[in-house]
């Protein structure tokens, strides 16, 4: 018998304490050239769809340090096999899927809600199954509550639907999971609605977090995968073997890689992970879901201390992760037609095969892993299931356990006033709230109302159509905002359109000075190349309004990169005398230190046993380059010879994910690994 339940689970976190107040005008995104190694005949949209910001999303990047007993609602489906287990709050999670059989978990369970800043809106957590819709990276809607409903197959099977709408590609995602009695599968029903009259580039990734076990190995039906090669391009290479190591092993990995699996088309689509008897996780999908990666942290000491700085310290935080998505790699999109909906099924469950096959030469392993697949479900079941579950997926739920936002009700009203085709109709997006207000009263109006400048603006907008009306309204009844004319300059900015943006930001300022106005005047003078002059707009928006945050982590980090020495130490000072216990801030102090070669203030700030950054973004090593910057300094006032290499890196200073030289992999057969990568080479034609 299936069953699912609703509860509330009390578990330690952090508080998120709000989005930032300032609009995300600025981009957290590694770039990589449209041109790669890969075959002409490939079909790989690399570049497509990249998007430089999270426009008109606000980052939530508030959160605290220190954990929390907190009430997180649960919802669990379970059968005689499985036990499910999703949190809506953290975008729809799948945070635990235990084998009834074994006892196991066959996901990495974080026991902790400890945000950091990898995703595009900054926080994200690690662990379980994360369900990435819409544009590159961690998605938007991570740290967000979706809605959430119950509904049902046919036969009665309860399905758990979790859905929203993603407002920069305007799209409708929606999920729907169930666990049917005698199922060793758990299925999750994907579908992504095109909601425009245009061409929209689409991302997913369903990335699945897994406990690293002794021996454990993937396993993926090919020969070759997609990388960065480091030089801002991608090549196809063969696997499992590279540079003298068996990558079928995430422990023979020296450093963070990405590895982007391409499957062929006449093979079946899974990835697994397996220990060494053979036992381990299955994520398998319809035809659609092609793509297929390895995520590996490495085995550095930086790679280590990122693994524990996601979880707590009582948890094993070693995972890795394999993922499944729309494309071949995550740095591509694929363009949607308009008005369309793209449908797959997935499937996570427990695989076991021969230990010995699972852990033989790769294509032995290929071999294993397909028949032990093939025994819990087929290739025509899960295409046949997508297609039996069709009216259940398109029909409206029997009841709504949790609302989500309220932006696709306000789409849907603009929609109705307009004459124009609503999407998803079976989906109930309940009621507009306060973030929709002003945007609702331009819709009905045509004014976005008045707003008080002591108070961060609520929200933001980025659509072709509600530009036009606000466009109209700077003409006519907002003609005296501030406000509307401080929207439509950071439109404007997004677009690229910095003459424009100029005009309606000086415009808003005349009309009232604000902070607000400040930072959008201190962003166009970095896009113009004004750097002096942006430090200086961002020190006065911070002083006009000490009691926010946001201005302060900007203007601090403004101040150390780009102002004159005199303005560092004045903006300095004021910083000392405000008393900023923020990490963020203090680290932007202790640089401003140093660029005024005050090493010992520095140091005062860096070594405090307090001393923490909530947010340090993945790849960005500043800690660890300060601290040898430091140490730099020390030897040339002790009169030492410096070796950079030779530093040891405090574990709390130490973000790198390069690789432990230390580590000794896996011994490869030399000449089998030598006749698969030339046969591979020459099937691939690399």
């Amino acid at each position: 018998m299936t069953t699912i339940n609703v509860s509330k689970k009390v578990i330690k976190s952090a508080k998120m304490n709000g989005e930032s107040s300032l609009p995300t005008l600025e981009s957290h995104v590694w770039r990589i050239s449209g041109y790669t190694a890969v075959d002409e005949r490939d079909d790989f949209f690399v570049g497509y769809g990249i998007e430089s910001t999270s426009f008109p999303y606000k980052e939530q990047n508030m959160y605290s340090e220190e954990l929390y007993d907190t009430e997180v609602d649960t919802i669990v489906l379970e059968n005689e096999y499985l036990k499910a287990e999703f949190w809506p709050e953290l975008g729809g999670k799948l945070v635990s899927l235990i084998d009834k059989q074994t006892g196991r978990d066959l996901l990495f369970y974080n026991p902790v809600i400890r945000p950091r800043n990898l995703a595009r809106r900054n926080a994200w957590t690690s662990g379980g199954v994360e369900w990435n819709c819409g544009i590159f990276a961690h998605h938007v809607h991570t740290c967000d509550r979706l809605f959430t409903a119950i509904t049902k197959l046919e036969d009665g099977t309860p399905v758990l639907r979790m859905y929203e709408y993603e407002r920069i590609r305007k799209v409708v995602y929606q999920m729907d999971f169930f666990l049917p009695e005698g199922s060793k599968l758990l299925f999750a029903r994907m579908r992504i609605t095109n909601t425009t009259p245009r061409v929209t580039p689409i991302y997913w990734w369903s990335n699945i977090a897994v406990p690293t076990v002794a021996d454990g190995r993937v396993i993926v039906p090919t020969d070759c995968a997609y990388v960065n090669n480091y030089q801002g391009s991608m090549a196809l290479i063969p696997v499992p073997y590279r540079d003298g190591n068996e990558l079928s092993y995430p422990d023979n990995i020296p450093r963070a890689a990405d590895y982007f699996y391409k499957l062929p088309d006449n093979k079946r689509k899974f990835e697994c992970y397996v220990n060494g008897d053979g036992y381990g996780i299955v994520q398998c999908s319809t035809s659609r879901q092609k793509g297929r990666k390895l995520f590996v942290w490495g085995q550095g000491a930086g790679s280590e201390h990122w693994q524990k700085y996601l979880t707590d310290e009582n948890t094993d935080g070693h995972y890795i992760e394999i993922q499944a998505g729309l494309a071949y790699s995550q740095w591509e999109s694929l363009p949607m037609p308009p008005a369309t909906t793209w449908e797959w099924l997935e499937g996570y469950g427990a695989i076991k095969g021969d230990a010995d096959k699972m852990h033989a030469e790769w294509t032995d392993a290929q071999i294993e892993a397909t028949r032990a697949l093939d025994e819990i479900i087929s290739d025509k079941t899960l295409e046949e299931m997508l297609e039996s579950t069709y009216k259940m997926a398109t029909s409206p739920a029997d009841e709504l356990l949790f609302k989500g936002s309220g932006w696709y009700a306000l789409e849907n009203a603009r929609r109705e006033k307009c004459g124009e085709r609503k999407f998803a109709t079976h989906l109930d997006f309940g009621e507009m709230d306060y973030e929709q207000a002003c945007w609702k009263s331009l819709l009905d109006d045509k004014t976005i109302l008045t707003h008080d400048e002591s108070v961060a603006p609520i929200s933001f907008m980025y659509q072709p159509e509600w530009t036009a009306m606000l466009e109209n309204a700077c003409r006519g009844k907002d003609k005296e905002n501030w406000y509307a004319h401080y929207q439509l300059a950071t439109i404007y900015f997004t677009d690229r359109r910095i003459k424009d943006a100029k005009v309606e930001i000086n415009r808003s300022y005349k009309l009232k000075p604000t902070a607000w106005a400040l930072n959008v005047m201190s962003k166009i003078a970095l896009a113009e190349n004004h750097k002096i002059k942006a430090a200086s707009y961002a020190v006065l928006a911070s002083k006009m309004l000490p009691s926010d945050l946001c201005l302060t982590r900007y203007a601090s980090e403004c101040v150390y990169k780009y102002a004159t020495r005199e303005m560092c130490r004045e903006y300095v000072e004021w910083m000392e005398k405000q008393g900023f216990s923020d990490g963020r801030v203090r680290l932007n102090m202790a640089l401003s230190y140093i660029k005024l070669e005050n090493i010992e203030k520095a140091q005062a700030i860096l070594f405090a046993d307090d001393f923490e950054v909530t947010d340090i973004r993945e790849g960005d090593n500043i800690l660890t380059e300060v601290y040898v910057h430091l140490e730099r300094l020390r030897a040339k006032k002790l009169g030492v010879k410096f070796n950079k290499k030779a530093v040891p890196i405090p574990e709390k200073f130490d973000f790198r994910m390069s690789e432990n030289p230390d580590k000794k992999s896996k011994p490869i057969r030399a000449a089998a690994a030598i006749k698969r990568a030339k046969r591979v080479l020459k099937e691939n034609k690399m």
